[in-house]
């Protein structure tokens, strides 16, 4: 008698509704016993009369095999609401959820990006370094190569200065002995008597320059020596006839240089 009550009552808070009157346990009932009364989905059955044993256990295999298929029914309508509602999401929500990814895949292939571009500009950093030492050293030797020529140079200046110097005080000797009366052979063979490097050179400086006289230029013979030639050291030329002369004009050698010697 308490099956059917039990029955009645777990179907009714699953479903909230009632099921169809079974035949073999009706037969049993009042009219006024199977009336039930429903508040907010509750219901509470009258008590029914006491029925026999063969219709309890025909009523409770029957009402058995209605739960179950009652169960099933609501657990497949359970899915489809929980499958409508993830499918009708929030649309809003599923395109922030886009945003975020693809920010995040974007944040991701720039920091790639500059990873490789910051080990790029790395590696070329060394290498003009490493190029800027190199050329650093070769200056470095350059600069001992221009400093030992510069002190070379600084010597043969010297020593042409000094050269120059004694060559003026004879020049001067000369122009002083031609002044006070002196014709100009004489003064030209007092002249060339002073200066060693040019006794041997004597007999073809003569036959070059007509007279052998050291106080006039030997390519015009009409203004003053003022340039000095190099490797021989002859001073026997005037600045204008220097640019056209490219030898010695007293011993005929290749001109390498020239000095201009300065009289006050």
């Amino acid at each position: 008698m308490a099956a059917p009550s039990a029955f009645c009552s777990e179907n009714f808070t699953f479903q909230h509704r009632s099921f169809p009157p079974f035949p073999n346990f009706l037969d049993h009932l009042n009219p006024q016993q199977t009336q039930f009364h429903f508040h907010y989905g509750d219901f509470e059955p009258p008590p029914p009369p006491p029925p026999s044993s063969s219709s309890l256990s025909s009523v409770s295999s029957s009402s058995m095999a209605a739960l179950n298929s009652e169960l099933e029914l609501q657990n497949q309508e359970i899915d489809l609401l929980l499958h409508f509602q993830a499918s009708t999401q929030n649309p809003k929500e599923k395109l922030r959820k886009a945003i975020e990814e693809q920010r995040k895949e974007e944040m991701k292939a720039l920091l790639s990006k500059a990873e490789r571009e910051g080990w790029r500009v790395m590696r070329e950093k060394e290498e003009n370094l490493a190029v800027a030492i190199r050329r650093g050293r070769k200056l470095e030797e350059r600069l001992k190569k221009t400093e030992t020529e510069k002190e070379k140079w600084q010597r043969m200046a010297n020593s042409q200065e000094a050269i120059v110097m004694r060559l003026r005080s004879k020049l001067e000797e000369a122009n002083e002995r031609q002044i006070m009366g002196k014709n100009s052979d004489n003064g030209g063979e007092d002249a060339e008597s002073h200066y060693p490097e040019a006794e041997e050179k004597t007999e073809e400086g003569g036959e070059n320059g007509g007279s052998g006289s050291l106080s006039c230029c030997k390519s015009c013979r009409n203004r003053n020596p003022c340039v000095l030639f190099l490797p021989c050291r002859h001073l026997c030329s005037c600045k204008y006839c220097e640019a056209f002369l490219e030898c010695c004009p007293v011993c005929r050698s290749v001109k390498k240089a020239t000095l201009e010697v300065l009289f006050s």
